[in-house]
């Protein structure tokens, strides 16, 4: 006997015209906005999350502690991706961080002392979705850029090309190579 259920869910009017860009092309279309503070020490690399500030659409929210678990989970994943996931090749082209054992990923020790999620007020799923629910597991992942936008430094110095991911030895090139 099974002791689970399977089923599937063909989404109904799902079209798009490439050629005039108009159509609807999925029902679970989501966005957000992040707002991040960095303190980067310029001489070593070194940068540490101050803050984070998310405002995410999340649809009509079935469950909003768990909708803001996916939001937080999911920028925390797009976190270590842009700043610590270096993927680092052998001579003979294996990958050799290919696990958490070879590759830093954040802990609970990189959230930032201030994580602030808030799901949009005016968020309206119009589709026919499930409860009008939105798909926020993966995108918040986005939104991890904010991490390492360059910006230029207190002092006005402007910062160059920043290569993901921003690791500490990447840093102090971006420094290096900026554009006066």
């Amino acid at each position: 006997m099974n002791l689970y259920a399977n089923g599937f869910y063909a989404t109904p009017r799902i079209h798009f015209d490439a050629d005039t860009l108009q159509g609807e092309p999925l029902f679970y279309f989501t966005c957000g906005v992040a707002v991040c503070e960095v303190s980067v020490d310029t001489s070593t690399g070194e940068h540490r999350l101050l803050r984070v500030d998310i405002l995410q659409d999340v649809g009509h929210s079935l469950d909003q502690v768990i909708d803001l678990g996916q939001v937080e989970g999911a920028f925390n994943q797009g976190m270590g991706w842009l700043t610590t996931e270096e993927l680092v090749w052998s001579e003979a082209g294996e990958l050799m961080t290919r696990s958490p054992f070879a590759c830093k990923i954040p802990t609970a020790a990189d959230k930032p002392p201030v994580f602030n999620v808030r799901p949009a007020g005016w968020s309206q799923n119009p589709a026919e979705t499930v409860l009008r629910t939105k798909g926020i597991g993966e995108p918040p992942r986005l939104l991890a850029n904010a991490v390492i936008w360059p910006s230029p430094t207190p002092s006005g110095v402007p910062c160059g090309q920043l290569n993901a991911p921003a690791t500490p030895e990447e840093v102090p090139r971006a420094l290096t190579n900026r554009s006066s």
